[in-house]
């Protein structure tokens, strides 16, 4: 996995390669949501990488409701990463 390249690319305005070593878009979430999908994914033993939307100096002055955290995971481990995001986020789905 080759997470460097992964943000670099984002730093630089471009999306992350789908290929062999890069990460694919898992998902976007509320911050509250994204801490909960992490520690899910850490317990899990999944690599992943937060991309946060807004970033930390923004984030402090507009305040962390307008946040959101893009989730990119291993090709290898994208089918893991969906069923446990799915199973987390099942409830909120059906309210």
């Amino acid at each position: 996995m080759n997470l460097k390249n992964l943000l670099a690319d984002r730093k630089n305005g471009g999306s992350p390669r789908e290929q062999e070593g890069a990460c694919c878009f898992l998902t976007e979430k509320e911050p509250m949501w994204g801490e909960m999908l992490a520690d899910v994914l850490k317990q899990n033993g999944v690599p992943f990488v937060i991309e946060k939307a807004l970033g930390g100096g923004l984030s402090d002055r507009v305040g962390p409701l307008l946040e959101r955290y893009s989730f990119y995971v291993p090709p290898a481990y994208l089918e893991q990463a969906k069923g446990l995001a799915e199973e987390l986020f099942s409830a909120e789905n059906e309210e």
